[in-house]
């Protein structure tokens, strides 16, 4: 039977979280899907529970257990093993919501898109938020041009949103950055440039868990991974004329998408981390200058806060990286936001 969806699910170390994640998946119809979980190396009894399931299911369960290899190469490797019309990715550390994912398989087996995406639902220790998006629903819709009349879309649209048609990816030779953390960023990125039909079903089918101890969305993570978010954000800036030759019509709204995303990263680092003479951030910068002068040349005019402190401070950061007049003047910001 030729799969409608194929679901990959990197894993490593994930035996806490791994029954609920695969479990969530059984539904009448599993015959449909193809389950591939991909076990990255894991030292703890991550692969003995996907195994059990691909024994009980052996129709639908795929296992691939290879080294450590992290997450971009955890898709890479699903990707070269899916079959399915339709490819979609899971945390093995989320979980969907059994229900409404049956219903989205017998969606995706009537439709014919390149991209099919649905609600997703935060889920934190003291409760739960639903994401939706404005979009058309439940009804195929020309993508670019929703995209054009709301041009922050993309920013709205992330990983837990997403089922791509699988011939679109291929099409592309889609590969994500392997050996980091953040290149779920890749994935809500780079192959929209192939999308032009869509369908958006306003139902709830992934279930995002926030709050865990070790998630890359985790502080003490991020800044230990800071170099891996400017890595993946060159990729983005990199892949940004390629995606205009795919789809012309919908370069303004990329260049709005990275324009936001570079601006995150010397905001974040500059101002929120006080990150001021770090290598890794003048590295970044000056790659960005080769890789794109005219974004490079308009972060100069960034404002610090407006009214507040109407300063262009990447460009005084630039003159002086590690200099006391940055110091001061991001010192200054904080003393006025208390007052």
């Amino acid at each position: 039977m030729n799969k409608v969806l194929s679901i990959i699910i990197p894993t490593y170390n994930m035996e806490r979280y791994l029954e609920k994640c695969l479990s969530s998946l059984i539904i009448d119809g599993l015959e449909r899907v193809e389950v591939i979980v991909v076990n990255d190396g894991s030292k703890d009894r991550s692969l003995d529970i996907a195994q059990s399931f691909a024994s009980k299911y052996p129709e639908s369960f795929v296992i691939i257990d290879k080294d450590n290899g992290n997450y971009g190469s955890c898709i890479n490797a699903g990707l070269y093993k899916a079959t399915g019309k339709y490819v979609k990715v899971l945390d093995a550390d989320d979980y969907f919501d059994t229900d409404n994912f049956a219903q989205m398989l017998a969606l995706l087996e009537e439709l014919d898109v390149d991209l099919f995406l649905a609600d997703y639902t935060r889920v934190y220790d003291e409760g739960e938020k639903r994401e939706s998006l404005p979009l058309p629903k439940c009804t195929v819709f020309d993508f670019t041009a929703e995209c054009k009349k709301l041009k922050k879309i993309l920013l709205k649209i992330w990983m837990h949103n997403i089922v791509y048609k699988r011939e679109n990816l291929i099409s592309i030779s889609y590969k994500q950055t392997e050996g980091i953390f953040y290149t779920d960023n890749e994935w809500k990125y780079w192959p929209m440039a192939t999308v032009r039909k869509a369908y958006y079903w306003d139902h709830s089918v992934y279930n995002y868990l926030i709050g865990r101890e070790g998630q890359s969305v985790d502080k003490s993570v991020a800044l230990k991974r800071f170099n891996d978010d400017l890595i993946v954000t060159l990729a983005m800036v990199k892949a940004y004329d390629g995606m205009c030759e795919l789809n012309p019509a919908m370069k303004k709204i990329y260049y709005h998408t990275i324009f936001r995303r570079v601006r995150w990263i010397y905001k974040t680092n500059i101002v929120k981390r006080r990150l001021f003479d770090n290598p890794l951030l003048v590295r970044f910068d000056g790659e960005l200058k080769l890789l794109n002068p005219i974004l490079y040349k308009k972060m100069e005019r960034v404002l610090l806060s407006v009214p507040l402190l109407p300063f262009p401070y990447i460009k005084i950061w630039r003159k002086s990286p590690g200099g006391m007049f940055i110091r001061r003047i991001i010192n200054l910001f904080y003393m006025k936001k208390k007052l």
